[in-house]
């Protein structure tokens, strides 16, 4: 919340350190492996999550709908938009999220989903 792009334990190696700066030069957050699930086990909790708000409204719009359960074909139907197109946005938020796995999405986005019920409005 302080401004901070990317958390780097001191124990990476140096080609981790230079996937960090190239991340964030992209304009992505990039954390070390090893506090990725504790980091996302706090941003989750809460009504922001402060990695969430990161996404472009479109990328929130299909990160909320992935967290509810809906595949991403039935997610293009919905936004008419091609799968393809859904599954570039499911990269993007891999990415900005720094998340290694399609499960490690649908993981977050449910709890997200879950702890801001309130929050969502689809």
């Amino acid at each position: 919340r302080a401004g901070a792009s990317a958390y780097v334990m001191k124990s990476e190696s140096a080609e981790r350190v230079i996937e960090a700066i190239r991340a964030v030069l992209r304009g992505n957050v990039f954390l070390s492996r090893a506090i990725t699930s504790q980091v996302l086990a706090i941003s989750g909790k809460g009504e922001g999550g402060f990695f969430v708000d990161l996404l472009t409204p479109r990328e929130k719009e299909v990160f909320v709908l992935l967290g509810q359960g809906w595949s991403s074909s039935r997610i293009a139907e919905s936004l008419h938009v091609k799968t393809k197109t859904v599954d570039m946005h499911r990269r993007h938020i891999k990415e900005k999220l720094s998340l290694h796995s399609k499960n490690d999405l649908l993981q977050f986005a449910a709890r997200w989903v879950a702890a801001n019920t309130s929050a969502v409005t689809t």
